[in-house]
């Protein structure tokens, strides 16, 4: 019964404040882009300085690397 309780209020939650304002959901969207985007620079950067065999690959190989 607690449960129910618990997903109950946790329901009202999401549905009272975080989807109440459709300005919420569109940031978290762009602010999840923008970290992904943020994510795959920074593995370029630390690939191109800690890993010799980074410059030798080709284009794809590189966007291949950064991509893991």
């Amino acid at each position: 019964m607690a449960m129910k309780s618990y997903r109950y209020q946790a329901e009202m939650l999401v549905k009272d404040y975080l989807l109440a304002d459709p300005f919420v959901r569109y940031t978290s969207v762009l602010g999840g882009i923008f970290m992904c985007k943020m994510a795959y620079d920074f593995t370029q950067l630390i690939s191109s300085f800690y890993f010799k065999g980074y410059a030798s690959l080709t284009k794809i190989q590189r966007i291949e690397w950064n991509n893991r």
